[in-house]
């Protein structure tokens, strides 16, 4: 019983800290580390009528959203939608901003953990520029022994078929990434990842790009839509 207590706590600390099971992004970043910025999040309607019902406060909401970014600077939210669908809550938003520090700001400001995560994107000795992001979450404790044991189990089994799927568009060159070589576009420097989110739970899970800038005859042909 103990360690089916230890089990449901942790669940019920996951779904809150993590706030959503299915994410999806969709990112256009600029030299400077500024950009834009697509997101879906969608959460299991019944289990936020639960939330809202405990809570006697709806925990995940448009105007929840929109609040988010009230005071946050180099920071803008463009649009937002909602919607229900397939026994989902869906909230569809675009933003924009002016850095990748920026972006922290959405993150939980106690652990830094979130679907935003912390990116970086700076050059090495070798002149390539190295993207880098890692997701986290926080599990609001720790377990030891069989108890962590049961409790990873339980975590994959819960988050086994839910993944959080990132898409960024860079403006450099494609060197190399992480991820599947079939979810590298080298045509357009786009790069595709999909984390379990089971994985995200058990530790931080990073993102990692090899890119190169292109030299003045490529930049001009990539403006003109002309390099390959």
């Amino acid at each position: 019983m103990r360690k089916l207590f230890l089990g449901l706590i942790l669940f019920s600390t996951v779904l809150l800290m993590t706030g959503c099971y299915h994410y999806t992004e969709e990112t256009w970043l600029r030299e400077n580390g500024s950009g834009k910025m697509k997101m879906e999040i969608a959460l299991n309607e019944a289990l936020m009528n639960m939330a809202s019902e405990s809570n006697n406060e709806e925990p995940f909401s448009e105007n929840k959203v929109k609040n988010t970014f009230k005071g946050k600077k180099d920071i803008k939210l463009l649009s937002t939608k909602s919607f229900n669908k397939d026994g989902n809550r869906v909230i569809q938003m675009e933003l924009e901003f002016k850095s990748l520090k920026a972006l922290e700001a959405l993150n939980n400001s106690e652990d830094n953990s979130s679907f935003i995560g912390k990116m970086t994107m700076a050059k090495n000795k070798k002149g390539q520029v190295i993207f880098t992001r890692v997701l986290s979450m926080n599990s609001g404790g720790s377990t030891n022994g069989t108890d962590s044991e049961f409790a990873d189990q339980m975590m994959a089994s819960i988050f086994a078929n839910y993944n959080w799927k990132y898409s960024i568009h860079f403006p450099y060159k494609v060197i190399s990434a992480n991820t599947a070589d079939s979810h590298i576009n080298r045509k357009t420097n786009t790069v595709q990842w999909e984390i379990p989110l089971s994985s995200i739970a058990k530790k931080p899970q990073q993102m990692t790009a090899v890119l190169r800038p292109y030299n003045f005859f490529e930049y001009i042909l990539y403006k003109l839509n002309l390099y390959r």
